[in-house]
């Protein structure tokens, strides 16, 4: 789903993991990328994440099977057109079966801003 984003807006990214058919037999990594026109804010909640950076974040092995949800922000560069994305890659988890990454990426159109403002003048 897109939302439009304005500059000096923050925007927070969840990122959601679903472990099925097993504990993990090794640690599942999500990669998220941002856009140039964004600056990283903060991991605001990992849960069962340990996160490096911006944005790498790691489920262990032997993590159950279940949800897990992690959110961090990120905050629209002043200069920032057009739009703003991320795009999240998944690697690792052990198992036979690569990680599958369902709505991996997002894109958020930036708001219009104006160029001009006009004044009035008092009528005379």
């Amino acid at each position: 789903m897109q939302h439009d984003a304005s500059a000096g807006q923050t925007i927070t990214y969840t990122l959601t993991a679903t472990v099925t058919n097993g504990t993990l037999t090794a640690p599942l990594v999500l990669t998220d990328t941002i856009s140039a026109n964004q600056t990283f804010g903060s991991v605001t909640s990992t849960g069962a994440y340990a996160c490096t950076g911006s944005v790498q974040c790691t489920l262990p092995s032997g993590t159950v099977p279940g949800t897990y949800a992690v959110s961090y922000t990120a905050t629209v560069n002043a200069n920032a057109a057009g739009s703003v994305n991320n795009n999240v890659t998944a690697s690792g988890g052990g198992g036979t079966n690569p990680p599958d990454c369902t709505a991996c990426s997002t894109t958020h159109p930036l708001a219009v801003r104006p160029c001009c403002r006009a004044r009035r003048s008092p009528i005379r």
